[in-house]
């Protein structure tokens, strides 16, 4: 999982975000279904 990365269910849906200076940026929204590990990997 990145560094810093938070998530939160909705719905059917996980949504997969990060604090930035001005709110929130959301990263990535994955159906609850698909491989999370696979779709928000730390990158190298």
């Amino acid at each position: 999982m990145r560094s810093g990365c938070l998530s939160d269910p909705a719905g059917c849906h996980i949504i997969f975000y990060r604090h930035a200076d001005e709110g929130i940026e959301v990263i990535r929204i994955l159906h609850s279904s698909m491989d999370t590990q696979r779709h928000v990997a730390e990158k190298e």
